[in-house]
């Protein structure tokens, strides 16, 4: 609906576009715009309200979800009555140790005075956990037989092959991830068969011990996979960013002596995450297809965004540009709201603490906008608001933009921040809306 401001309300703006300016000023990228400071001296000029322009809502299963890049993987399986079964499961490098005086990375212990014992593969938990937490979850470690390449993204649908032949298992629960007080300094320790440890024992001061190359051929990878009956996820830290993190670990101990020596193998070079749902649960006979946008209106007025599996909302206002172009126009504010579906959440599906929105494409490909460098142009993130339920996401930058001609697309793709995570959040598209507030000269 659009409406003139009153008498109390321009004075709210006058402060809303002060405290805006102030805002850009130390947020954006590039200089700020000045928003409402181009009219100073135009008079007469009135600042309107507009809550009523279209909205259109669309699922979207994009095919670039990467989920390589981050700090762990998520695995583990949930089972979903929107989506269906979830499973999530990790691919990972193995590097060799860092040698005892820290100047290169090889596996160079003399043997010849050590006796092995034992070897595991040790997860340290990174606090998303997804899913019935009251329930036991068991994951299993596979020797990868494909190669993983490092130059490459991964994205949450593809996977590499591997030997069928289990090297070790563990089932646990919460309680092994975190203790009481919610400190989750612990590790699952997964154990190794003797086969495969000897194996790995064998390779010390051997070329395939010392040089990495020969070492990624020796042993191409480890793949991390739940099992058919677990019933939550978690992700782990592969990388070195926390004083403790997942590693493949020898135990051995020095002839004739008691004392355990370890051997970290580190997984800190690439990895990502398998993310897939079985969509079975979804109130609806028509299934996604990648890349193709399903309306709300055939999905019972809702949307879906899920992490690394690509499924995503995308929002579109066919009449936000003509509307903030038209005559001489400042933005004081512009908001895009969207709302979870109430009774499509709970305490083991939680919603996602943030969502992004990223500006995208209006072609058939439904890309988002990246750089030279592959990174896509966020318009702003939004934190859940309990009390509101709502995600409210501030584009007043994108729109003066928008009104500048420096952009041409009024189209967005909502998406999880972070794709080593497997949340999701179902979106009531009856209640997505923009709201916009914005100054026209007459002049």
């Amino acid at each position: 609906m659009l409406k003139p401001i009153t008498t109390s309300m321009q004075s709210w703006l006058t402060k809303l576009t002060f405290a805006l300016s102030i805002s850009v000023f130390l947020i954006a990228c590039e200089e700020p715009n000045g928003i409402g400071l181009e009219f100073q001296g135009k008079l007469p000029i009135e600042t309107f309200y507009n809550d009523s322009l279209k909205v259109n809502s669309s699922t979207v299963w994009q095919d670039s979800s990467f989920t390589s890049g981050a700090e762990g993987v998520v695995v583990g399986r949930y089972e979903d009555p929107i989506l269906g079964d979830v499973t999530a499961s990790g691919y990972t490098l193995v590097n060799l140790p860092l040698s005892v005086k820290q100047d290169s990375i090889k596996f160079n212990l003399n043997t010849a005075n050590y006796v092995y014992d034992s070897a595991s593969l040790l997860l340290k938990y990174n606090k998303f956990l997804y899913g019935d937490t009251t329930a036991k979850m068991k994951l299993s470690v596979y020797r990868m037989t494909g190669k993983l390449n490092e130059t490459k993204r991964y994205i949450g649908s593809e996977s590499i092959e591997f030997d069928p032949v289990a090297l070790g298992s563990r089932e646990f629960g919460v309680r092994d991830l975190k203790n009481l007080k919610g400190d989750s300094t612990r590790l699952i320790r997964i154990k190794l068969n003797d086969d495969f440890a000897k194996n790995l024992w064998s390779i010390s001061n051997k070329a395939e011990g010392t040089d990495l190359t020969k070492f990624s051929e020796f042993l191409k990878g480890l793949v991390i996979i739940p099992s058919a009956d677990s019933k939550m996820c978690a992700n782990f830290i592969f990388s070195n960013s926390t004083s403790v993190f997942s590693s493949l670990t020898l135990y051995s101990h020095e002839k004739d002596k008691t004392e355990k020596y370890s051997t970290d193998f580190t997984l800190t070079r690439t990895r990502f995450s398998n993310i897939k749902s079985s969509l079975e649960g979804l109130p609806i006979e028509k299934r996604f297809a990648k890349g193709k946008m399903l309306q709300s209106k055939d999905t019972n007025n809702r949307t879906y965004v899920q992490g690394g599996s690509g499924l995503s909302t995308r929002i579109e206002i066919p009449n936000l540009a003509s509307t903030i172009v038209k005559g001489k126009v400042a933005i004081n504010r512009a908001e895009i709201i969207v709302e979870p579906a109430v009774g499509t959440y709970n305490d083991f599906l939680r919603l996602p603490t943030f969502l992004q929105m990223t500006e995208t494409a209006t072609t058939d490909g439904l890309q988002v906008y990246r750089n030279a460098a592959g990174v896509p142009f966020v318009a702003t993130n939004a934190g859940y608001n309990k009390t509101t339920n709502q995600y409210v996401f501030n584009i007043t930058d994108y729109a003066q933009k928008l009104s500048q001609s420096s952009k041409n697309s009024s189209s967005f793709i909502i998406t999880i921040p972070t794709n080593d995570e497997a949340g999701r959040v179902i979106l009531n598209a009856s209640n997505t809306k923009i709201k916009l507030y914005y100054t026209v000269s007459n002049n």
